[in-house]
């Protein structure tokens, strides 16, 4: 139990002991939520204390494993769509939230942390939504690695595969019988809100705040699938399937009691040893690749860019000038995507980076590619981002960058003869035409132009 959910928390040390926290590099662990009516039984607050009762769990566990870590005070202001009508729910703009919490990020990393956990227990998927792409964006633009807690059950609602670099996926191993319905009447319904489940959890990790009188007075008004629809829908199609602002059973609390503190420890433990496994992953990531230039930032491709790469390949230039690296579905691209990334580990093969803007748009991509005569620069720039000088920006910055890794004397550059803005793009970062002629490029004879650049000791 605790009496604030600043305590134990960053908020409760000074500025020193913080200062030496980020020296020794400690784990961080961020709580977020929102505030959000949870009926008449539960406090607005109910995700948050959530949230924040987690990372004091696996805080102590960590120290038990001879691992420190900090707790970032409490981030309770979100998106609730769902619940947004009713007084009581804050609610900011998906775009807002992001803002907010990348720029916490940086303070983060200002302050020497680098290894960040979020734990976040609002399910509505605007909300989470946000924290991903802010999580995303910080590991592109800052030397941290940031990580959402979720649970491998949850990953279908969002769409992930769970192979996503910017997710921590838990599998405890909970008892299947824990999940059976006592009551018939709520067998195929959905406890989604301030129902059972959630009741109990907070009857264990904040007592204090909960009515368990009212609880076991309310009347079940878990969901159908008409009800679901209605629900997801927010506003007043909400309000009407659940007028009372919670979507499940309260009243069955006690019987989920029964398992809710093992299943809160087994999920802890989950947490820690994921968390302990991937100091290694973490490690890789500060090592990644990472150029940034005035407008652009060059670094590693993951997997949730697949889509704008599935995007970016379908402009007609791609089409006309290197047919191979067209894909016409998402799919296609995440295979590329996955091929790419095992090139990084490896060293070996062609090695592809995303170009990304300030603001981690994604505009196209260079490459080094092995060939007989040494190794082959490459880029492209998606055709609505062209005409920007950003081909040239990209070209220039990742040349002198892979030179110095990977100890390059000479590399050569080879585009189609007709295309005119790639062979400028070659010539404005100091490459040289060695030949122009008929030649063999994606595996057909065409009219080409082969350059190169040579670099001295």
């Amino acid at each position: 139990m605790f009496t604030s959910i600043l305590k134990d928390t960053m908020a409760a040390d000074n500025w020193q002991s913080v200062q030496k926290a980020g020296e020794e590099k400690q784990f961080v662990l961020f709580p977020i939520g929102v505030i959000e009516e949870h009926g008449p039984h539960l406090p607005l607050g109910a995700d948050i204390y959530w949230s924040y009762s987690i990372c004091r769990m696996v805080k102590e566990k960590l120290m038990h494993k001879g691992r420190k870590s900090v707790i970032v005070p409490p981030y309770y202001w979100g998106v609730n769509y769902c619940t947004g009508e009713f007084p009581g729910s804050f609610s900011l703009q998906p775009e807002t939230m992001q803002k907010v919490l990348f720029e916490i990020f940086e303070n983060l990393e200002r302050f020497g942390f680098s290894n960040i956990y979020c734990f976040n227990y609002h399910g509505d998927a605007v909300h989470v939504r946000a924290i991903a792409e802010a999580i995303q964006k910080a590991n592109r633009k800052r030397k941290i690695c940031v990580r959402l807690v979720v649970e491998a059950i949850d990953l279908p609602l969002y769409g992930w595969q769970g192979n996503e670099s910017f997710l921590l996926v838990l599998e405890p191993k909970y008892k299947a019988e824990w999940f059976e319905e006592e009551t018939a009447l709520e067998q195929g319904l959905y406890d989604i809100h301030a129902g059972a489940f959630e009741t109990a959890v907070m009857n264990v990790v904040c007592a204090k705040q909960v009515d368990l009188k009212k609880a076991r007075e309310l009347a079940s008004t878990s969901l159908n699938e008409e009800g679901m629809k209605k629900w997801l829908q927010g506003g007043e199609a909400a309000k009407e399937v659940v007028p009372l602002g919670y979507a499940g059973n309260p009243a069955g609390y006690e019987a989920v009691s029964k398992h809710v503190e093992e299943m809160l420890d087994l999920q802890v433990a989950d947490i820690v040893s994921k968390m302990l496994k991937d100091t290694v992953t973490n490690q890789k990531e500060e090592s990644k690749m990472r150029i940034e230039t005035k407008r652009l930032l060059i670094t590693e491709f993951d997997l949730s860019m697949a889509e704008n790469v599935h995007k970016n390949s379908l402009d007609e230039d791609t089409r006309r000038f290197v047919p191979d690296e067209v894909f016409e579905t998402v799919d296609e691209a995440r295979e590329t995507i996955e091929f790419l990334m095992g090139c990084y580990e490896s060293g070996e093969g062609p090695l592809v980076y995303p170009v990304l803007l300030q603001d981690s748009t994604n505009i196209g991509y260079v490459q080094l590619v092995p060939i007989e005569e040494g190794v082959e620069v490459g880029y492209h720039i998606a055709k609505e981002f062209t005409g920007n000088g950003y081909a040239s920006e990209a070209l220039e910055a990742f040349l002198e960058h892979m030179q110095v890794v990977k100890h390059i004397k000479k590399v050569y550059g080879i585009c189609v003869s007709q295309n005119v803005a790639s062979k400028r793009v070659l010539e404005k970062c100091g490459f040289k035409k060695d030949y122009e002629g008929p030649g063999e490029y994606q595996d057909r004879t065409t009219e080409i132009a082969k350059y190169s650049k040579e670099y001295h000791a």
